[in-house]
């Protein structure tokens, strides 16, 4: 176990905050971070940590136990959601929309969808068979 008051995970959209900062625009939470209090962490050097990294996204407070399962989920799930954009990509550009279409829609499908489902209040199931045929 670490001697530090905590553990974090923050992921790589937490990229998101700098970029913005670099551009001068609002900054986009983008990430989630998992923070685990150690035996001698105090509350208020647990509600900092906290108040500092919920200015780059989300933050999950877990058991120490847990901080693999934190990685599993946000640390690695970006990069599934990059092989989905990959994956949408190439077959809007077999039904024949040129790359650039094709990213742009792409890109703005997941963004919608990812906005979606944090703002809705729904479960992704939910939203899932709102939007599929039953057939």
């Amino acid at each position: 176990m670490s001697e530090a008051p905590f553990t974090r995970h923050p992921t790589s959209p937490v990229l998101l905050s700098e970029i913005c900062a670099l551009l001068g625009v609002p900054p986009v939470a983008g990430s989630v971070t998992g923070v685990s209090p150690a035996a001698g962490c105090t509350a208020e050097s647990l509600a900092l940590a906290v108040r500092l990294l919920e200015s780059v996204g989300a933050v999950v407070e877990v058991p120490e136990s847990l901080q693999n399962a934190v990685t599993a989920v946000s640390g690695s799930g970006p990069a599934y959601v990059f092989f989905l954009a990959e994956a949408m990509i190439a077959a809007a550009e077999d039904l024949g929309l040129d790359p650039a279409t094709a990213q742009r829609m792409v890109h703005h499908t997941i963004l919608g969808a990812a906005t979606l489902l944090e703002s809705s209040g729904e479960t992704a199931q939910t939203l899932r068979r709102n939007v599929t045929s039953p057939n």
